[in-house]
Formats: structure tokens, sequence, C-alpha cells
């Protein structure tokens, strides 16, 4: 960020993450407070982020330690 990039969990202009959840988890376990925030979205100048979501759904707490991290953005060519 320090370099001129925004990450999308900050700037998203309609809806962002709720805060407090993580991208990380333990394993099968669903504490939206655990774990690590690592997983970014980012974008220059010419991209505004619209959404941002981090996909916490049934599938994604069994299948990884590393939640989705979804944006929608607009690119400004």
């Amino acid at each position: 960020m320090d370099a001129g990039y925004s990450d999308a969990e900050i700037t998203a202009i309609f809806s962002r993450t709720e805060d407090g959840y993580k991208s990380t988890h333990a394993l099968s376990e669903n504490n939206r407070y655990l774990g690590l925030t690592i997983d970014h979205v980012f974008g220059n100048d010419k991209v505004y982020f619209l959404t941002h979501l981090i996909d916490r759904s049934e599938k994604t707490i069994t299948s990884s330690d590393h939640f989705p991290v979804v944006a929608t953005a607009y690119i400004d060519f």
C-alpha cells in the first residue's frame, strides 16, 4: 500500500467484509475472528473496487484453511 496500491477490503465503495473477519482459519473451524488476514486483492489508481467479500460458506470452511477473497471492480482505462 505504501507503493500506491489500494486494498479492496478497505476501499470497496458499495460493500465490504465486516470488520473482524479473517481470511484464514484452522481447518474445519468457523471462528471468524481467529486466524490472520493475509489474503488480499490490490489495485492501482485505475481500479475502483465496488465490493469485497470473504466467502465463509460451509463448503469453504471444510475445503481449505483460506477463505476465498472476492472483489468486484471497475477498471478505468
